[in-house]
């Protein structure tokens, strides 16, 4: 039997060439301000360009992460995204929220699942959130995180065209968000992504510790092509050349003990416009070694589902 061949992974919009490196299991990640992982309204028509590190996969799966994020502004988010492709996508994330009691408590972190298919079939939320947009939002999955921490484990997995989006403050002890009908697309799009939709100016950094996907079944040489126009996030597609070019830092993120600030001084002397990206190139990004050994055991379960109708025209996330 031949080799099976290396997994390719890609960024899309990131602000720097010397941003988005994987050190030691941690990828770190400045995110600019005004990014989406998907908008339309009919002014503007679709935006999207939140970084996004990806793979294409086929079949069933379980993506894990454990996130960090020093979050400023409204909305900001980092985690998983799943993709078919541009407006039809599935994340689980850390947010950065009002209560939705709308408390005096200021913005609180949140664990979240936003599904976005281009056409609602079933899915079942266990805490819908209620005043996302000011309006009731049944897409969209919340748990506010016990003492207001900004670090949580995220995990996706995808069985027979369902997903299953939960979250853990341990890594060990998972609580689900979301179950859903997403897409019977045979290849998607899975990695890390970090968005700031409601910022002007400021941003946020973030680090992704331990990504992992674990496949069901190896990937077919059909689908190790590189991405096509349709799947991936923007029209340019990977090119053969274009490796990251070697990069030291001091430190890394991770580490339950370390605190806020040591985890994301790599970025303290650093600009968002530095060595700056053409919109919407996308080049290699960094080989992650083998992910251990999680499989989708506990991916399937029980459920009752309820149909929604279609989204407004106008859409933020």
């Amino acid at each position: 039997m031949a080799d099976k061949k290396p997994v390719k992974f890609f960024w899309t919009h990131l602000s720097s060439r010397k941003d988005g490196k994987e050190k030691d299991g941690v990828i770190k990640l400045k995110v600019p301000s005004q990014t989406h992982v998907w908008r339309h309204t009919e002014e503007d028509g679709s935006v999207n360009n939140s970084p996004f590190y990806f793979r294409k996969i086929a079949g069933d799966f379980e993506a894990t992460v454990k996130v960090t994020a020093k979050m400023q502004t409204w909305l900001d988010q980092c985690g998983l995204l799943l993709q078919e492709k541009r407006g039809i996508y599935t994340k689980v994330a850390l947010e950065y929220h009002e209560p939705p009691d709308g408390g005096e408590s200021g913005l609180r972190h949140f664990a979240c699942c936003y599904v976005h298919p281009e056409e609602w079939q079933f899915e079942r939320s266990l805490s819908p959130y209620p005043g996302q947009f000011h309006r009731g939002d049944p897409k969209y999955s919340h748990a506010m995180l016990e003492g207001n921490v900004n670090k949580v484990w995220l995990k996706l997995s995808r069985l027979e065209g369902y997903i299953e989006a939960n979250y853990s403050l341990d890594g060990e002890d998972w609580q689900e968000l979301k179950a859903a009908k997403f897409s019977d697309a045979e290849t998607l799009s899975i990695g890390v992504f970090g968005a700031s939709p409601g910022g002007d100016k400021l941003g946020f950094k973030c680090s992704f510790e331990n990504f992992s996907v674990v496949e069901d079944e190896d990937i077919s040489e059909s689908e190790e092509e590189e991405p096509d126009e349709e799947s991936c996030p923007e029209e340019e597609v990977p090119e053969e050349e274009g490796e990251f070019e070697d990069y030291e830092e001091d430190g890394q993120a991770g580490g339950e003990e370390a605190e806020e600030e040591e985890e994301f001084e790599d970025y303290e002397d650093e600009d968002y416009d530095d060595d700056e990206l053409s919109q919407g190139e996308v080049f290699k990004g960094p080989k992650l070694g083998e992910p251990p050994s999680l499989g989708i055991a506990g991916m399937e379960s029980e459920s009752g589902f309820a149909a929604f109708e279609d989204t407004e025209d106008e859409d933020s996330e």
